[in-house]
């Protein structure tokens, strides 16, 4: 799509129940040459351009690490530090 000098893109929210449609957006994307981003890692291995958001893993493995402490009674200050909420990883 094309009015005047500027190209509007569709954006697509790859999310909850359009998860499932990832790999034909991606391949839509691909015949249709769209540059296409999302926040899943599994959006650029089903062919989409790059993803870039969450590391999902990493945060749920630093998540079972602090409810581990938490139930075996270890201080809260203790593990507070250990704890990155902020993990980000980028897939091309």
């Amino acid at each position: 799509m094309s009015t005047g000098n500027r190209r509007q893109l569709p954006l697509v929210a790859i999310a909850g129940p359009t998860n499932r449609y990832r790999k034909r957006v991606a391949e839509a994307a691909i015949e249709h040459v769209l540059p296409t981003i999302a926040a899943m890692k599994e959006f650029a291995l089903d062919g989409g351009l790059l993803s870039y958001g969450p590391d999902f893993p990493e945060m749920y493995r630093s998540g079972a690490t602090v409810v581990d402490k938490i139930l075996r009674g270890q201080c809260r200050v203790t593990f507070q530090s250990s704890f990155r909420a902020n993990t980000n990883s980028s897939s091309i």
